[in-house]
């Protein structure tokens, strides 16, 4: 059973479930479980469907990496995995990802990224 602290940070909708925590530079949920930061996606899985089989990685299969829903995550290999990640969209603006130093990224999520890093990084008049 995930604790209140995690389960209070995901909003459920009638399909994905959104994580509203904290995301690492790949926008994907992580959080710190027993002093060890792990992604959201997996503790969500493993919490309800039981561990991930050896070797296999998670797929959203509803391609928006914010959701948690175990029924969007499917165990597949790695080569799989990354074989459909290149026909994804982003699953908040419908854009499609791009290859940005190895890592796929939708442009407008990166570009809002920049934006809102840029004007926290201004010193406060």
């Amino acid at each position: 059973m995930l604790p209140d602290r995690i389960t209070r940070m995901i909003r459920r909708t009638s399909s994905c479930w959104q994580w509203l925590g904290t995301t690492n530079n790949n926008r994907y949920g992580t959080v710190s479980v027993a002093g060890r930061v792990q992604m959201i996606h997996r503790v969500v899985y493993e919490d309800v469907r039981g561990p991930v089989p050896l070797k296999m990685t998670l797929d959203h299969l509803c391609r928006n990496r914010d959701c948690v829903n175990p029924a969007h995550l499917e165990p597949v290999t790695h080569a799989v995995n990354r074989r459909r990640s290149r026909s994804r969209v982003c699953g908040r603006d419908g854009s499609d990802y791009r290859e940005y130093g190895g890592v796929w990224r939708c442009p407008e999520c990166t570009r809002r990224r920049q934006r809102e890093w840029r004007s926290s990084a201004q010193p406060n008049a």
